[in-house]
């Protein structure tokens, strides 16, 4: 993996796009994985629901470990601000403060996936 910074943004936003319902196919999960099942569960809590924002800023990232077939990434990021908006209610949430998250990878035909994310550091962990 030669710049995790690109590949964990690439799968950021193809998670975000899935979660708020733009696509219907999640291209950032492992299949069977922690991260498809998590993605699950939340794309089904705000599947009625408008989402504005909400998108995780990389702000930088680092390899831990790399074989082959996985990874293990560390990742500094803040959580955009958001507006959800449903069933005649509107939340606001905040920019996050900057956390650190350890994203394990792995190759999946041929492109990286996540298969689970863990929190390393406190801060605002949000639905994307």
């Amino acid at each position: 993996m030669e710049d995790p910074a690109s590949v964990i943004t690439a799968l950021s936003a193809a998670r975000h796009r899935y979660l708020v319902g733009a696509t219907s196919e999640n291209t950032s999960a492992a299949p069977g994985s922690e991260a498809e099942a998590d993605d699950e569960k939340l794309r089904a809590a705000i599947a009625h629901a408008h989402v504005d924002g909400g998108d995780i800023r990389i702000l930088n990232a680092r390899i831990l470990e790399c074989r082959d077939n996985s990874a293990r990434v560390r990742v500094r990021v803040i959580d955009s601000g958001a507006r959800i908006m449903g069933a005649g209610e509107s939340r606001e949430l905040s920019e996050s403060e900057p956390y650190e998250l350890d994203v394990q990878l792995e190759r999946v035909r041929g492109a990286w996936r996540i298969s689970s994310t863990v929190p390393v550091s406190d801060g605002q962990w949000r639905f994307t």
